[in-house]
């Protein structure tokens, strides 16, 4: 049954079972078991806020599950600090689906919950190692939701499998694998607009109805695993964890426009170097243009005794022509193979050529005939990689996730070439700053929270399959402290 807390119990038509502050902590305190299910529902009525933050937003309804019971706390009408005896009591233990949310609008009641059960961290702990992405073989990681191929699934048995591999180790998804339970989550999306209504009541009432039951079949398999103790250091970290997040960064608007602003130049000035590695390139390497199409000696370099044995292979696998020049006069150790290619590349069936001479002019600027390079994206690896792989820089990478080969210009070319290739050092250089001016400039103070001038991150406890806290939204706070 469902017991309501709430001071205006008569908008809800005698649906539920009212009950005052004091009978419902009587009933979780006498429970017969000492783990209490927990959840909050939020809103929030600010323009600049969301229902996801404790400091703009306000709670909706706490919630507590019992053996076979649940209790919906009206906040509306209620004060949440009613409760906060039963919160810091060292004789329970909450559970709960997520608690780094539910936990952070308590800390802004000044509450300090004391035991938790966290079922999302133990289902994550479960499946570190996995790759928890969308891909082909992610529907053999996990034997509880592996499908019979023998049996004839019903609609909806079909959908609930293809939600569960997609939101893991979301509460309907444990519901689902673990119970057989399709856990309705189509109000959430309502709240913020509805209030605390009957219907919402109820859907609240049902977040806190099958967690201790979930969490009983995982602490099985956590005792199986032998993970019962990492467990409880998890949900232990949790706490501080939680406090780190909502306590967020100070940043100082000032010193970080100041910053943004001594960068760009420095970015202007690694633009023009790259712009003359180009030029440098073409005029060191140029061939006779054809009808007016500008061409280079494409250069390909075979380096290492290894891989001179297999000039063949390597030369038929990379489509180097019959007729290139080879070149190993002046070197023992690599082969330098050249032949010519138009010095461009082709977007939407157009050819663009990668540098040209300004023969029309306009009426301010006037005539630059000089040679100069066209304007290229120096973010976009569709116009980098023609240009690299005609100075001689092998792009193709592994891909981590199908294992094929692919071409790419990322960190690891830019690891493996910088050294090389003087282009290649300006460009990663150029990446680093480009993505701290764009992604952290003047823009990212619009991230800081109005009413605390804080940012605020999302951190993810075991935000990777090897166990690192990770955080995102809008981005990876590490990065902050790098440029800071």
């Amino acid at each position: 049954m469902i017991y309501l807390v709430s001071n205006q119990i008569e908008a809800f038509n005698n649906e539920f079972i009212p009950i005052t502050v004091e009978k419902s902590k009587e009933l979780i305190l006498n429970n017969k078991s000492k783990y209490i299910q927990y959840d909050s529902e939020t809103g929030n009525n600010d323009p600049k806020g969301s229902s996801l933050d404790p400091y703009t937003g306000f709670i909706y309804s706490i919630q507590f599950g019992l053996c076979d019971d649940q209790i919906v706390v009206d906040c509306t009408t209620v004060n949440i600090k009613e409760y906060k005896n039963i919160f810091e009591s060292n004789k329970l233990r909450f559970v709960g689906q997520n608690l780094m949310f539910d936990i952070q609008w308590l800390f802004k009641n000044s509450i300090i919950i004391k035991n938790i059960y966290d079922t999302m961290i133990a289902e994550q702990l479960l499946h570190l190692g996995e790759d928890n992405t969308k891909n082909a073989e992610y529907k053999c990681i996990d034997p509880l939701i592996n499908p019979d191929y023998n049996k004839i699934y019903t609609e909806e048995e079909y959908l609930m499998y293809l939600y569960t591999l997609n939101h893991k180790f979301a509460l309907k998804s444990l519901c689902w694998k673990y119970l057989g339970v399709n856990l309705d989550k189509t109000v959430r999306g309502e709240i913020n607009n509805e209030g605390l209504t009957t219907r919402v009541i109820k859907y609240a009432a049902g977040d806190v109805t099958y967690l201790n039951t979930i969490m009983e079949k995982q602490v099985a398999l956590l005792k199986q695993e032998s993970l019962l103790k990492a467990a409880l250091f998890e949900f232990k970290a949790l706490l501080p964890i939680t406090y780190m997040a909502f306590c967020g960064v100070k940043i100082d608007s000032n010193k970080w426009l100041a910053k943004s602003s001594s960068e760009l130049p420095k970015l202007n000035k690694l633009k023009d170097t790259i712009y003359q590695d180009i030029l440098d390139f073409y005029n060191n390497n140029k061939a006779p243009s054809i009808n007016g199409k500008l061409y280079v000696n494409r250069v390909y370099i075979i380096e290492g005794a290894d891989k001179i044995k297999k000039e063949f292979d390597i030369c038929r696998e990379k489509n180097i022509p019959a007729d290139a020049d080879r070149d190993q006069k002046l070197f023992e150790d690599k082969i330098i193979y050249s032949w010519k290619v138009p010095f461009g590349y082709v977007n939407k069936g157009k050819f663009i050529s990668y540098v040209i001479r300004d023969m029309q002019g306009d009426l301010f600027s006037g005539f630059n005939t000089e040679l100069q390079v066209n304007d290229i994206n120096l973010s976009s690896s569709y116009q980098l990689i023609p240009l690299l792989t005609m100075m001689g820089v092998d792009c193709m990478v592994m891909d981590k996730k199908t294992h094929d080969k692919k071409e790419s210009f990322g960190k690891s070319i830019i690891a493996l070439y910088a050294d090389k290739f003087p282009i290649i050092k300006h460009f990663g250089e150029y990446k680093v700053l480009s993505k701290q001016l764009y992604s952290f400039g003047p823009k990212f103070l619009n991230n800081i929270n109005y009413k605390t001038k804080r940012f605020y991150a999302q951190w993810h406890q075991l935000g990777t399959r090897t166990d690192r806290i990770s955080s995102s939204n809008p981005i990876n706070l590490g990065l902050i402290i790098v440029i800071l």
